[in-house]
């Protein structure tokens, strides 16, 4: 750049480059659904009372601070609703939350991961911008930290509900039968979705060899159709240690209604910073003998015009074959490498140890009599006293 002709220079203090404080984002993706969007962040600085953090939410999704927010492990304070335009999200109006801090023992430290839910109703239409934001201010108001393109969920129309897993027990370190139900709103075609996978927190372990379809009470007519000869262990397989795979038939549909599955895990000894599981819906393989796209009706998604893998097309690969994971040159892909179709996520039960108070000393049987009944035997008896006297003085 030449220099000379200039007649002023001045230099201004620069800002700090860094990178974007790490967050995520699950919900139910059934769009117009009534759902709970999960945020899981890592936090960098510290945060006082007074403090607190703002979600903001992409255009046309609906925030709310009732029924309730889930203070998973974000610790517990007020909710405040805003509706309107802010520069940091691109001068669109959108919904955006205040969860403030107001407890003096429960703040944010850095380098602590934090997960917290709040409840949502998601758009019938993905907007163009589908990005979530999350603000970090001190009681000062200024920014410590933020992210504002934390990357959103697609939109589908599976309808499939997934209720929070119900635990046999909460105890650390001991074997605990999960139960977990599905709910299909509606009948999924044959040969559109080939995996279901479980995910389960990542410091529980699934023990794969337990796994039972409890629907229907054990009535094979009530159960998913899943294919006996696939997986690791015939009807499903154990990818990590925190998750379970069931591989289903690809000629035969999933029929609307529930499902009760029994996936049995090891708890762990801490409760994990991420606790939460996902249901996720995978296609099927596209090296698998599926039928033809024409027998296809895969469920709509409304997701961005790039994400191939969730729309169908005319292509011989419509409806299973996830284009942005095929290898370069083979166009294979399976269920361990693919984007999974739909992925639900739902609370966790947390590890809690066993209820433990003052031990409870014997009371002798002498002890268990009523004085209230007697005053009132006493009472009765005085009463029948006063009437007979009269009565007694007439005879006389």
């Amino acid at each position: 750049v030449a220099s000379s002709g200039i007649r002023q220079l001045s230099y201004a203090q620069g800002y700090e480059v860094r990178e974007l404080m790490q967050a995520t984002v699950g919900a139910n993706t059934q769009r117009g659904e009534v759902t709970t969007v999960f945020i899981w962040f890592l936090a960098t600085n510290f945060l006082d009372v007074g403090g607190f953090v703002e979600l903001h939410a992409p255009p046309s999704f609906a925030l709310r601070c009732t029924p309730q927010v889930m203070y998973i492990s974000l610790p517990a304070g007020s909710c405040r609703l805003n509706k309107g335009v802010t520069s940091s999200s691109g001068d669109v109006f959108h919904h955006y939350l205040t969860l403030g801090l107001t407890q003096s023992d429960q703040l944010i430290y850095p380098n602590t991961a934090y997960e917290f839910g709040v409840s949502a109703v998601n758009p019938m239409q993905l907007p163009t911008r589908n990005y979530w934001g999350l603000i970090l201010y001190n009681p000062r108001r200024e920014v410590v930290d933020s992210s504002m393109t934390v990357e959103g969920f697609d939109l589908t129309d599976f309808r499939l509900l997934v209720n929070p897993p119900l635990a046999s027990t909460t105890l650390p370190t001991v074997v605990n039968y999960v139960r977990l139900m599905m709910t299909f709103q509606q009948e999924l075609g044959a040969g559109i979705v080939g995996h279901i996978t479980t995910r389960a927190p990542p410091t529980t372990k699934v023990l794969c060899q337990q796994f039972k379809d409890l629907s229907g009470g054990g009535s094979s007519l009530a159960m998913l159709n899943l294919d006996p000869d696939y997986g690791t262990y015939g009807t499903h397989s154990c990818q990590f240690q925190n998750t379970i795979t069931l591989h289903l038939r690809l000629d035969r549909p999933i029929y609307a209604g529930s499902y009760m599955l029994r996936v049995v895990v090891l708890n762990p000894g801490l409760r994990s910073s991420r606790d939460y599981w996902a249901v996720e819906l995978h296609r099927p393989d596209s090296s698998s003998d599926a039928p033809s796209s024409s027998s296809l009706e895969a469920p709509a998604v409304v997701g961005n015009s790039s994400d191939v893998s969730n729309v169908t097309s005319d292509s011989a690969f419509s409806g299973f074959l996830n284009m942005s994971y095929v290898t370069s040159g083979e166009g294979v892909t399976n269920w361990r490498t693919s984007k999974p179709a739909l992925e639900i996520q739902v609370s966790g039960f947390g590890i809690s140890t066993a209820f433990a108070d003052q031990a409870l000393t014997a009371v002798p049987i002498s002890a268990c009599r009523r004085p209230s009944c007697m005053w009132a035997g006493s009472y009765l008896a005085l009463c029948l006293w006063a009437q007979l006297q009269p009565l007694r003085s007439l005879r006389l």
